[in-house]
């Protein structure tokens, strides 16, 4: 069972901009896919990388997003 009904899905999927995407998910490819952060993000314990993921992921790789609320 989906979260959402497949129409609302594909209406918003096709609001994102491709561009955009490609750009950040190379971003998110670039510094979670490298060996040394991987390494790192495995010797750590969960609380000690938390604040690091979170400001990567959420300011760094996908920083100001538009939200689009249903």
């Amino acid at each position: 069972m989906s979260l959402f009904q497949k129409p609302v899905e594909q209406k918003y999927l096709n609001q994102l901009d491709s561009r955009m995407l490609e750009t950040r998910f190379t971003a998110f490819k670039t510094y979670f896919g490298d060996q040394v952060i991987q390494e790192n993000i495995r010797n750590s314990k969960e609380e000690q990388f938390q604040e690091g993921f979170l400001r990567e992921l959420f300011v760094s790789i996908l920083g100001t997003v538009r939200c689009v609320c249903l």
